[in-house]
């Protein structure tokens, strides 16, 4: 585990997985899994045979950041190879997908400035994949638990 996981790494709060076909996996072992969708997904990549290679948080992407107003980087859950096509891969609850509605929420504020940097990561990691003929996909976790 690299210095920076071993200063984030809380086990009261993550996981840690080792992939079974580590031959597939590309990065530092074991992984820290910041929820339970991150273990579930880990485990697909780790068992499916069609994908060929699959990292966990390795590719750092600046974007700028609208709430701090300053440029800083986003760390994407995943990038797996599939055949030959390379998938940068988000993992989030739904919620954060779609802009919150109004109402007199305590959290809509919250949810409002999380839905807006989650824009700006998206956005940023889409003109990175452009550049370098990856896709972007942002899974939610409900789907992963539809598996």
């Amino acid at each position: 585990m690299c210095s920076w996981m071993r200063s984030q790494y809380n086990p009261k709060i993550h996981t840690l997985y080792t992939p079974i076909n580590i031959e597939k996996y590309r990065g530092n072992v074991p992984l820290v899994m910041r929820s339970r969708a991150e273990f579930k997904f880990a485990e697909w990549c780790d068992r499916n045979p069609n994908i060929v290679w699959w990292s966990s948080e390795n590719i750092k992407i600046p974007y700028y950041h609208p709430i701090k107003k300053k440029l800083v980087n986003y760390w994407p859950d995943f990038v797996i190879c599939v055949h030959s096509k390379v998938y940068i891969i988000e993992l989030k609850p739904e919620k954060q997908t779609v802009a919150p509605k109004y109402s007199k929420r305590k959290s809509l504020i919250q949810e409002q400035a999380t839905y807006l940097v989650n824009r700006s990561k998206w956005r940023a990691a889409k003109e990175h994949c452009t550049k370098l003929g990856y896709s972007f996909m942002v899974v939610t976790n409900e789907s992963i638990y539809k598996k």
